[in-house]
């Protein structure tokens, strides 16, 4: 959930790069136990780790980023690199012997029965009797976050190192319109779903757009339902699993949905909301709103805002602002938005390595001071420079002449990607520079959000199968049920049905198993 932006970490005193400063978000207090890197014994580990394309678009593959030539160079850790499509990773667990360490994969979603049931088959061990002398950055981190550290532990025993979400800007996408024509209109950003309606009848009978709310479809479901970018005007907080009071709500069988879809089919019918958004894809929306077709989209920042901001830059009169989720009925801020909690892809000690402490004390490395810049940022003076104190990206990563942004963060930093790290608040208004993508990373969170996202469940045993297998089958009825509802292909007097449907599908199950696990680890 991802994902998102600044927390940091701490290091040992004394290690700091020269000209560099402590994330301004790190815990204050240093930890008792310093780790000194780079190690002073040599140490050799083999690596598990997803291929990507990004990689070998530049290079032969890992071994040859600056980015892990670095960190075997701070660590003084050798690494040997077993590289696997993501989808093949769990091929390594077959090896004899497997890996040392395998690394950016997120064991909760792609282990069969997840990461209980990997520590239960032997394939990862724990990791807490070492944390206080060979994690102690680590655990500084833990005992900071206890809220978004539970995602690294079964029962007791911490199991993995967790790639964290940046604390400020939890919203990565949201909601963007054409400044530019509601001040041709003399109209105000909407803010509730009966100005959203008026506004966009005015772009299509005024401004002559075609399709006035043009978004891509995995944005519909995934981002105006799901992640509540719309639903607080009709008083549900999402259309996804949420808390309400402490307690799971499936949001998408409650009335207010039928009212959502209801508005929705509405702008369907009125060619408000384009009929082909079943269709579309984050080309056409783009394609739509920076042409005219459209005045508002989904857009995520990297691969939209930005974008379509370079795009309509020769069009000085081409405004933009991002909006914020639309309020509740009685005014107040959305209840929701995306909300991103890190974790995902992480990092686990296998238990064919033979010396746990040294790869213990090199994945430690992603939540020092150090580390947590070369994670983020890569290489001082060659991937980033310090301003005012800021780590800002320099051209080798936001304007390089060989490469595009995103091979030239892969090259450099694990950024992008679930990593043993802390994200930095700083990486994404420095990888997403320009006004209008601040007021993005401000608006789009607007929301209660924290106070209704379900955090990370770590489910085990027999009731994360049965998780698994229901909601499989509930998720593809759902989605598929309210396309066709939204296009009338499915009349919303059928709403009762499609409740009953959803119950007959065990979604009281899903939520019984949901509030099962999170009262068991977060109820204290």
């Amino acid at each position: 959930t991802t994902a998102a932006p600044t927390d940091k970490g701490t290091e040992a005193p004394g290690t700091e790069a020269p000209g560099t400063e402590a994330p301004t978000d790190a815990p204050t207090d240093a930890p008792k136990v310093e780790v000194t890197y780079p190690l002073e014994e040599k140490v050799k580990l083999t690596i598990g780790i997803p291929s990507s394309a990004n990689v070998t678009a530049i290079c032969s593959g890992y071994a040859e980023t600056p980015f892990f030539k670095e960190l075997q160079k701070r660590t003084g850790v050798e690494l040997e690199f077993v590289e696997v499509a993501s989808k093949d990773m769990n091929l390594l667990f077959a090896q004899n012997p497997m890996p040392d360490i395998i690394y950016s994969y997120n064991m909760a979603t792609s282990y069969p029965g997840g990461i209980a049931a990997a520590l239960e088959d032997k394939v990862i061990i724990p990791i807490t009797e070492y944390l206080d002398e060979c994690a102690p950055d680590y655990k500084a981190v833990l005992e900071a976050k206890p809220v978004d550290s539970r995602v690294v532990y079964v029962g007791d025993e911490v199991v993995s190192f967790a790639n964290y979400g940046a604390d400020k800007y939890k919203a990565t996408y949201g909601m963007v319109i054409r400044q530019d024509w509601l001040d041709d209109l003399k109209m105000d950003v909407p803010t509730n779903a009966d100005e959203l309606y008026t506004v966009l009848k005015a772009f299509k009978e005024q401004k002559g757009a075609t399709y006035p709310l043009s978004p891509w479809n995995a944005y519909v479901t995934g981002g105006l339902l799901n992640i509540g970018m719309i639903t607080s005007s009709f008083n549900l907080v999402n259309t996804d699993y949420h808390l309400k009071d402490g307690k799971i709500v499936a949001g998408f069988i409650q009335d207010e949905a039928r009212d959502v879809l209801a508005y929705l089919h509405k702008l369907y019918e009125e060619e408000l909301l384009d009929p082909n958004f079943s269709a579309n894809d984050n080309a056409t929306q783009m394609a739509n709103f920076t042409g005219g077709v459209s005045g508002m989209c989904v857009l995520k920042i990297s691969s939209g805002l930005t974008p379509v901001v370079n795009a309509v830059a020769d069009q000085p009169g081409f405004k933009i602002t991002p909006m914020e989720p639309l309020k509740t009925p009685d005014g107040n801020i959305a209840m929701f938005s995306e909300y991103g909690a890190g974790a995902g892809p992480s990092a686990y000690i296998t238990p064919d390595c033979k010396n746990v402490e040294a790869a213990v004390k090199f994945l430690n490395y992603g939540y020092t001071e150090e580390g947590i810049l070369l994670y983020n940022f890569g290489i001082e003076g060659e991937s980033y420079e310090m301003v005012d104190g800021v780590p800002q990206y320099t051209d080798v990563i936001s304007n390089n002449p060989n490469m595009n942004k995103t091979q030239a963060a892969w090259q450099y930093t694990r950024v992008l990607v679930g990593s043993p790290k802390i994200q930095m608040n700083e990486y994404l208004t420095s990888y997403n520079p320009g006004e209008v993508q601040k007021a993005a990373l401000e608006n789009w969170a607007n929301s209660n959000a924290k106070d209704h996202a379900i955090p990370t469940l770590v489910m085990s045993g027999d009731m994360a199968s049965e998780h698994s297998n229901i909601e499989s089958d509930l998720k593809s009825y759902k989605n598929e049920m309210f396309t066709k509802f939204i296009n009338g292909t499915e009349s919303l007097d059928n709403w009762d049905a499609f409740v009953a449907q959803c119950k007959a599908l065990e979604v009281d199950r899903i939520v019984e198993i949901k509030q099962h696990f999170y009262d068991e680890q977060y109820s204290k």
